[in-house]
């Protein structure tokens, strides 16, 4: 039953409820009183110091929503989602470390509603050794969440936002584990990480925010990058490897994944291209795909093939070639300022712009890796340079690297191994920069909205 100063139903309009106080007023619509007042516990993760658990009980199955603020700024809030139950848990991640915050709940089932009062709880400590860079510029340089995929001595996953806080972490203890690549999926409120070493031996594990494997799936042969389609299944990169005159030949797949174990190829290379009309394989690497990026609203799936200084645009129903630009499979001619060389990551940004990490440059330019952005004509058949952005001061990047388009026109840059991550603006002013320390170097990893 709603206590005394609350009547269970509206016989007559309640009076407003004080703020702080445990009876709130509800939308008459939804035929509801007062609040009823419930109990709300919230501690630290034990796996992240940085991520609240928050529980409540209530008599009745409902569906609650937390709000949270920190020293009484603007609340923010997370409802759950599902069937209503009468136990409840939810998490709370993107939080500062060693940080107060005032967390409640409000709670809504049939016919009656609860509430709690604010309970303050404070984050925990950061491990120490976890931060291993230093970000100067601009603390508003993009909205969202940077994950820094970090490979070396301390193989981890890092979030942090523009100010360079570290919001979420995960390190992987195990010995020989290298990250390559970590999206996050809001849809599911979790991480997948691909590992793998150098002899393509590696696994896709997914994380919850706490930190737990959720799920771990040995992929041999998958390497560098994966997406997550919308039903949660992954197109990740994996090898094809065949005889050919009696020798090894290494070329490239693209296998759907799920957290299962499920594994089935989709696509392969040699279903597509002939060897006899490709660049000599460098020690038996033919194509060497490294990227992959999914497009549902253009209907594409593109795909890196670093050997054949090449992207394509695959159909995202059947993956047919829709087309594809550089090297000697190009479907849209390049003037030749345009080529690029040994690429990596890439974005297309609309319809018709696409950068590139481009990590050897055009031929008159072999020792400097740069940017480009394409300007792609789909019905004439052309693509041309409108912009590039080189490192200052000049460097070859052969490992890594990528780029990704900021709103405002910004441009996300990782340099791979030189262990530097900066915003650029068209007129490639660098307004924001994060360099690693040495020894530390940040794989793939996009921006994303928040937790």
């Amino acid at each position: 039953m709603c206590p005394v100063l609350c009547s269970p139903w509206p016989r007559r309009a309640p009076l407003p409820a004080r703020v702080g106080a445990p009876c709130l007023l509800l939308l008459p619509a939804l035929g509801l009183g007062c609040a009823e007042p419930i109990a709300l516990s919230v501690v630290p993760s034990e796996g992240v110091s940085t991520v609240l658990v928050a529980r409540w009980s209530t008599p009745q199955p409902s569906l609650g929503t937390l709000r949270w603020s920190q020293d009484g700024g603007e609340e923010r809030s997370l409802s759950e989602q599902g069937e209503p139950t009468t136990e409840h848990e939810l998490v709370i991640a993107g939080l500062y470390a060693e940080t107060t915050y005032q967390v409640r709940v409000e709670a809504e089932g049939e016919r009656r509603a609860w509430s709690s009062e604010p309970v303050a709880v404070e984050t925990g400590v950061l491990p120490a050794g976890l931060v291993d860079f230093q970000v100067t510029g601009d603390a508003a340089a993009f909205d969202g969440l940077l994950p820094l995929v970090v490979d070396g001595a301390d193989p981890k996953l890092v979030v942090i936002d523009a100010t360079g806080e570290v919001v979420w972490y995960h390190r992987f203890e195990e010995e020989g584990v290298a990250p390559r690549r970590a999206v996050y999926v809001p849809q599911e409120r979790r991480f997948v990480v691909l590992n793998h070493d150098a002899d393509r031996d590696g696994d896709v594990r997914w994380l919850d925010l706490q930190g737990q494997e959720q799920a771990r799936v040995a992929v041999p042969g998958g390497h560098h990058d994966f997406v997550v389609l919308p039903d949660g299944d992954l197109l990740l990169i994996s090898e094809d490897i065949r005889e050919v005159d009696g020798l090894s030949v290494i070329g490239d797949g693209i296998d759907r994944v799920d957290d299962q174990g499920g594994r089935q190829r989709v696509w392969t290379l040699w279903d597509h291209f002939d060897l006899e009309d490709s660049p000599p394989p460098a020690d038996g690497d033919w194509s060497h795909a490294n990227a992959i990026d999914h497009l549902p609203d253009a209907g594409l799936v593109l795909l890196g093939l670093r050997h054949f200084n090449s992207i394509l645009a695959l159909d995202d129903q059947d993956l047919s070639l829709r087309w594809s630009v550089g090297g000697h499979v190009g479907t849209l001619q390049l003037d030749e300022s345009a080529q690029f060389q040994r690429q990596h990551q890439f974005d297309l940004l609309g319809d018709d712009r696409l950068l590139i990490f481009d990590n050897h440059a055009n031929p008159e330019e072999p020792e400097e890796s740069r940017v480009v952005e394409l300007k792609l004509d789909l019905e004439g058949g052309m693509a041309k340079e409108t912009w590039r952005y080189p490192h200052d001061p000049p460097a070859k990047i052969d490992v890594l690297g990528s780029v990704e388009g900021l709103p405002g026109d910004l441009r996300l840059v990782n340099w791979g191994y030189l262990g530097q991550i900066q915003v650029v603006t068209l007129e490639r002013d660098v307004t924001w920069q994060l360099d690693m320390l040495l020894g530390s170097v940040p794989s793939y990893g996009d921006v994303f909205a928040g937790f």
